[in-house]
């Protein structure tokens, strides 16, 4: 065509459809208008004067064409003004093609023009410019109305329904080839105006239909099936519904379509026939509300899933099957009925009746028949006394009620005639109660479910668990019948179990080492004795029964047999081999178990040897109590002379122990008053041997000169290398030899060598690592007795206390790895139930070997001592040093956490930096020297008032680098001290010093001067910086607060706030609290010591 064709008009959009056609030609004009109807046309734009329009063209595929219009004027005939059409389209085409007409049609369509009315009353030319600029805003699209058409077909025997999507088309009718499921699942719908929501639920079904056929696209020739869309059918019709998609019924889609809620279901209908048989006829039970005069109800799906009937009104009744029916059900279906003769109806309906009626409806719908009740079947069990033998048979078995009559049925058995099996009862049943898991083997799993042993034989301790436990509750179950048959050939004991206890003399015996003792435990029933061993599992297994081989058998819920298997146990744990089954081995240590072990039994029989050692132990061995001796220059205490008995009696029954009191209570005089009495009653015996810290040598020596006289003291301090002497010879002659524990290390050999009559460990927490030198060597001297002196036997943890009773009451707790299975794990680690009853068995166990008295409680007239935590603020700059180095060890420090144990000197040498920090940056680093340390500036202000009052103080410190810092501030501030520290030569002649008042104040370092000193002539204590261990800083005070001390005690322990020191404080009271539980008795917190104590000494608060 000739694009230089005139039309008449002002505007492009002033163009209507003859002058498109005249342009374009008739078909193009058509496919351009359905290319506008469908929307294809994008991005319309229009120039100044309305005469030139662009746009973007969707086109038949997925290519996008870019087309203008625009009209040109020139002078026609008559000076008449003619406007020429021109186009242009990046389309194959070119010009005046389909997309060109599309983009005028639709331009028009926006502007709200009439084609057909185009010329008439045209718009000013400025109108038609803006017009064509404005746009409709936030209106919503007209989309084209779609369905989807159900159409059943009946194909052979079964009908399926053909599913269609439809869409309206310009003529109001229901069109097939506007929407395929072709178009609807590749997105060219919403080309075509249909609603996107729509679409995408139609796309819902095409979807299903290729999961159903694992196929990727829904091909031309494709068909799609409501069974295609499987068990979510209903759903997805639903859907459809719910978002406005009508569901149309027929071949024409003339129908509407009715989905039901309720489901149908599956009927059997039985009824007389006049000739006597029984016809049994299948129907579909459809839901109410369903025409009368509808169809006969087909079949949808293989097996079916739904029904569908057609009713005369021109509806369509889609229902789901609820459950959908098998294969079974629907040849019955097809096939119609069945005829029952007459002489099989009563079998029918004894036999199948009841097994039809659980599984599906059947009714008989004139009535004429009466179907007998199904009454389900029971549980029987038989249970068969063996005669002459003590075991009983139990056999189960199913009870089917049939008439008057119930008929046995084995469960695995098929049959018998005449009993219709209910196996999903049956099932149940055979599951079998669940007391029966009282007695092993009555029930086993089988495919993940519990089941009945069809036959069982049962004997000894489950018999009796199942006749006395299990089957008075099974004769009470609603579901068992239960049937015995013979008579029992056991009988329950009238008398209660007897404990009988005997305790012979070892088989050898070696001097210095433990004596265990042979300990018989028997139990007899009415004469009759019952092997420990059996008993003993029976406890263990709360059997609740034993049965002995006479047939007689008797309870063992006792209290008195639950406390002897405990305490058999245990005694059977801390024996030297624990694992043996040899007899049960004690020694006189465990005298409080041998205690409780009486008050269970009758003591049988005890050998001399033990009767004496316990009874020593326990001050009643018919001896006179030991007197304090003469000799002794003090005036004891009551609780010191109860000290010293505790001492004497142990010594005299050959045993050792703990003398444990608070630190200040006069141990050594008690001590020193054991040792004078011992050698009043054997003046011969060998030495007594004192091993103490080197720093208490002068005080024992001191102390025998003062309240022993009369003892020949010697003191070793020096190794036999620098004597020259070996141990022997030095000590010949002497009741009494102190030496301190390195040369007690040193010449271990030695010690053993030379004789001795006792060991005395003074301040024996130095001994309490059982790996150590000094600790092998105090267990290998062969002594009789071995005491520890200490006012802290455990200071962190449980194998300290361990350590020492393991010196002196060897026999005690032999094991260190049993110890910690028993005790220490469950104390230390377990939860409160765990930790409360082995602590309370703990503290009864080391009662007799471990004596403890507190300040409070035995030494009313000491002074009070008040003690105040004064936490002291950094500077500024001491707080940015802190924080700088603390950021950075703790992230080293919880890096060598993975490995504690193989890190700990890296982990402490980390934290002790931190420690140091917190004290003085000078310590860390001589450029901080300047920093300062707000602790001594703190001191240097107590001191000033406390000085001018007469007061004397002692200032503790674990450093001895920041001691030598305190001595400076004193010296530049004019203020007289005492100083003590490791390096100290002449220690007494200091310490004489202060106690003679040459200087009110006294420097000590806390190791070097912690313990053995007397200083009750201070008053107060300054405690620099908190220790890990409270026990040391315990000691530190009782330089001061202790026996002959007159005046008032203030301690003020300096904390360095928000730093490692506060995190410590709090790891000391938990550490206090766990000696509390062990050795005083205290109550039990619900805190233990973990393995994250250093963790939390890194956290901010």
């Amino acid at each position: 065509m000739d694009s230089s064709h005139p039309v008449v008009a002002s505007t492009v959009v002033d163009l209507d459809d003859e002058d498109l056609r005249g342009i374009a030609g008739a078909a193009t004009l058509a496919r351009g208008l359905v290319y506008a109807r469908q929307g294809r046309v994008v991005a319309v734009s229009a120039n100044d004067d309305g005469r030139r329009l662009h746009g973007v063209v969707h086109g038949s595929g997925a290519q996008d064409y870019r087309t203008s219009v625009w009209l040109e004027e020139d002078s026609g005939p008559a000076g008449t003004d003619l406007a020429y059409w021109h186009s242009d389209c990046t389309c194959p085409v070119g010009t005046d093609c389909k997309h060109a007409v599309a983009l005028v049609a639709a331009a028009r369509t926006r502007l709200g023009i009439d084609p057909d009315r185009a010329h008439e009353a045209a718009p000013p030319d400025w109108e038609s410019v803006l017009a064509g600029l404005q746009h409709e805003e936030d209106t919503e699209p007209e989309h084209v109305p779609v369905a989807l058409q159900l159409e059943p077909v009946r194909l052979g025997p079964r009908t399926r329904v053909l599913l269609r999507p439809l869409a309206l088309g310009g003529r109001g009718a229901w069109s097939r080839t506007l929407v395929t499921w072709a178009n609807v699942e590749h997105d060219r719908t919403n080309r075509a105006g249909i609603d996107p929501e729509h679409r995408r639920l139609l796309v819902d079904v095409a979807q299903a239909w290729q999961r159903r056929h694992r196929k990727f696209y829904v091909g031309s020739g494709d068909k799609v099936h409501l069974d295609d869309l499987g068990p979510g059918w209903y759903g997805v019709l639903r859907d459809l519904l719910a978002g406005g998609v009508p569901l149309l019924g027929g071949a024409r889609a003339e129908l509407e379509v009715r989905l039901h809620d309720d489901g149908g279901g599956f009927v059997l209908d039985v009824r007389r026939n006049d000739d006597g048989s029984v016809r049994v006829s299948p129907r579909i039970a459809m839901p109410d509300g369903i025409a009368a005069d509808a169809d006969a109800p087909a079949l949808v799906g293989d097996p079916p899933f739904g029904a569908v009937s057609i009713s005369a009104d021109g509806t369509m009744d889609l229902v789901r099957l609820d459950p959908p029916f098998d294969r079974n059900q629907a040849r019955f279906l097809a096939l119609g009925s069945v005829r029952i003769p007459e002489q099989d109806v009563d079998r029918f309906l004894i036999t199948h009746a009841p097994t039809l009626r659980r599984q599906v409806s059947m009714t008989s719908g004139d009535g004429s028949i009466d179907f007998p009740e199904a009454r389900p079947p029971r549980l029987g069990l038989v249970v068969t006394h063996t005669p002459k033998r003590l075991e009983v048979v139990l056999r189960w078995e199913l009870r089917y009620p049939v008439g008057d009559d119930v008929v046995p049925v084995l469960p695995d058995a098929v049959g018998p005639p005449g009993v219709a099996r209910d196996h999903k009862a049956e099932t149940r049943l055979l599951r079998g109660p669940e007391v029966l898991d009282e007695v092993p083997g009555l029930r086993i799993s089988v495919g993940g479910l519990p089941r009945l042993v069809p036959a069982t034989r049962l004997d000894g301790l489950p018999m009796l668990t199942f006749l006395e436990d299990v089957l008075p509750q099974l004769e009470v179950d609603p579901d068992v019948d239960v049937r015995i048959e013979g008579d029992r050939s056991y009988t329950e004991a009238e008398e209660a179990p007897v404990v009988e206890l005997s305790v012979s003399d070892p088989r050898i015996s070696v001097p210095g080492r433990t004596d265990w003792f042979d300990l018989t435990v028997d139990v007899t029933v009415g004469g009759e004795k019952v092997p420990l061993a059996v008993l003993l599992t029976a406890l263990a297994t709360n059997a609740g029964h034993v049965i002995l081989e006479s047939g007689t058998w008797f309870r063992t819920d006792g209290p008195e047999l639950a406390d002897l298997r405990r305490i058999v146990e245990e005694a059977r744990a801390l024996q030297e081999d624990p694992t043996s089954d040899g007899p049960l081995k004690v020694t006189p240590y465990q005298a409080d178990l041998w205690e409780e072990l009486v008050q269970l039994g009758v003591v049988r029989q005890q050998s001399e040897r033990w009767a004496q050692a316990v009874a020593a132990l326990q001050g009643d061995d018919g001896r006179a109590l030991p007197q304090v001796p003469d000799g002794l220059q003090a005036t004891l205490r009551p609780y010191q002379e109860e000290g010293f008995t505790w001492l004497a009696l142990l010594r005299r029954a050959g045993l050792g122990g703990i003398l444990a009191d608070d630190m200040g209570l006069g141990k050594t005089v008690q001590t020193l008053a054991m040792v004078l009495q011992a050698r009043d009653e054997q003046p011969d015996a060998a030495p007594v041997l004192v091993v103490a810290p080197t720093s208490v040598l002068p005080t024992w020596a001191g102390e025998a000169a003062r309240f022993t006289p009369g003892l020949k003291v010697v003191t070793l301090g020096e190794t036999t290398r620098r004597r020259r002497t070996p141990v022997a010879e030095a000590v010949e002659g002497a009741d009494l030899v102190v030496t301190s524990y390195a040369v007690f290390r040193l010449d271990a050999p030695g010690f053993r060598e030379a004789g001795w009559s006792a060991l005395v460990l003074d301040e024996a927490q130095f001994a309490k690592n059982h790996r150590s030198q000094v600790h092998l060597a105090a267990r290998r001297l062969p002594a009789p007795v071995k005491f520890a002196i200490t006012g802290t036997p455990m200071e962190n943890n449980l194998m300290e206390l361990w350590s020492l009773l393991s010196i002196v009451a060897p026999g005690l707790f032999p094991s260190p790895q049993r110890f910690t299975e028993v005790y220490r794990r469950p104390i230390e680690q377990g939860t409160a139930a765990e930790r409360g009853p082995r602590l309370e068995t703990l503290r009864r166990r080391i009662r007799p070997v471990v004596l403890r008295r507190t300040k409070e409680a035995v030494a009313a007239d000491l002074p009070p001592k008040q003690e105040q935590l004064l936490e002291v603020a950094l500077s500024p700059r001491h707080r940015r040093v802190y924080d700088t180095h603390l950021s950075r060890e703790r992230q080293k420090l919880l890096g060598l956490l993975a490995d504690p144990d193989g890190n700990r000197i890296a982990i402490f040498r980390s934290l002790t930096l931190l420690r140091q920090l917190s004290l003085d940056p000078g310590l860390v680093d001589p450029a901080y020297d300047d920093v300062g340390s707000a602790k001594l500036d703190t001191l240097l202000e107590m001191l000033g008032p406390l000085l001018e009052e007469g007061h004397r103080v002692l200032v503790f410190s674990q450093f001895t680098s920041y001691l030598a810092r305190a001595r400076r501030r004193l010296e530049e501030a004019g203020i007289d001290y005492a100083y003590l520290d490791g390096s100290t030569t002449d220690r007494a002649g200091v310490v004489d010093g202060f106690r003679s008042g040459e200087a009110p104040v006294f420097l000590i370092s806390l190791k070097a001067g912690g313990f053995g000193l007397t200083l009750t002539e201070a008053d107060y204590v300054v405690l620099l910086d908190p220790w890990w261990n409270p026990a040391a800083e315990a000691q530190a005070v009782d330089r001061v607060h202790r026996i002959g001390q007159d005046k008032h005690v203030f301690v003020y322990r300096l904390v360095a706030a928000d730093t490692i020191e506060q995190k410590v404080v709090a790891l000391q009271e938990r550490k206090r609290e766990l000696f509390g539980q062990v050795v005083d008795g205290g109550a039990l917190p619900d805190g233990r010591i973990t393995a994250d104590d250093i963790r939390e000494l890194l956290t901010a608060d």
